[in-house]
């Protein structure tokens, strides 16, 4: 660990995640976490598309989405970066209260997912 090069990491988000069938134990993290907090990193728990998916939803969450009042919003149902169904209903949660119509897919084939009765 005090080998390691930490300075490349930082300012950047850090995804800490091991995909191989190996037993790690949680101070291990906490290790990586700490040595990556000296260097003012964001460590976060996940491989590289859960890490992605927490960042945009937070991300989404902090945003005024007063810009999307009454509108009709269309969610894209691909894009670079596949999303979880949580952060489907995530989207649904903050949007619904707020906009007129929500459908999911694409221009040519949404499916209607909630339409104001206002």
């Amino acid at each position: 660990m005090n080998k390691h090069d930490w300075s490349q990491y930082e300012n950047k988000t850090v995804a800490l995640y091991c995909s191989a069938d190996a037993i790690i134990p949680n101070w291990a993290y906490m290790l990586v976490a700490s040595k990556l907090n000296e260097f003012s990193a964001q460590c976060i728990y996940g491989n590289e598309n859960q890490v992605r998916e927490k960042l945009l939803l937070e991300s989404f969450a902090k945003d005024d989405l007063s810009v999307f009042a009454n509108g009709k919003i269309l969610v894209k149902g691909c894009g670079s970066f596949e999303l979880s169904p949580e952060a489907y209903v995530t989207i649904t949660n903050l949007l619904q209260p707020i906009v007129s119509s929500l459908m999911f897919g694409e221009a040519c084939s949404s499916v209607p997912v909630f339409k104001s009765k206002v």
